[in-house]
C-alpha cells in the first residue's frame, strides 16, 4: 500500500474533527512545490485550534502529544524519517489517551512511498 509524504500544509485534526493541529515543519531543505515536507517530530506538542468544549468529564484538544505511528522507514530528511499520510497520535483531550489526531489531507498529490 503506497502512503502521501505530508508537507507543512497537510490538514490534521483531533478526532472532534473541528480541531485543527498548527503545524510547522523543522526543515526547509526538502519541499514538494516549495511546501516542506514534515519529519518525525514536526507534529508533536503542537497546537491544536477549534475543538469544541466537550460536555461532561473531559476537555477540548489543546495540544498534541507524541506521534505514534506514521513515519517512513525507507525516507528521511537530517537523520529523521519523513511523516507519512498514516501519521497518528494522541492529544491531551480528555479522557486521556483517547482522543487521537490523523492526518485528513496530505497536502500535496504528487509523491508517495510505496
Amino acid at each position: 500500500m503506497a502512503d502521501k509524504l505530508i508537507t507543512q500544509a497537510s490538514i490534521i485534526h483531533c478526532d472532534h474533527i473541528t480541531g485543527i493541529v498548527g503545524i510547522a515543519a523543522s526543515q526547509k531543505l526538502v519541499t514538494i512545490e516549495n511546501v516542506p515536507i514534515l519529519v518525525k517530530g514536526d507534529v508533536q506538542h503542537r497546537p491544536i485550534v477549534g475543538c469544541p468544549i466537550p460536555t461532561g468529564a473531559s476537555k477540548p484538544c489543546l495540544q498534541t502529544l507524541n506521534e505514534k505511528k506514521g513515519h517512513s522507514q525507507l525516507l528521511f530528511i537530517k537523520g529523521k524519517p519523513v511523516c507519512l499520510k498514516t501519521l497518528q497520535g494522541l492529544t491531551d483531550g480528555l479522557p486521556a489517551g483517547g482522543i487521537n489526531y490523523t492526518v485528513q489531507s496530505a497536502g500535496q498529490n504528487f509523491l508517495e512511498e510505496l
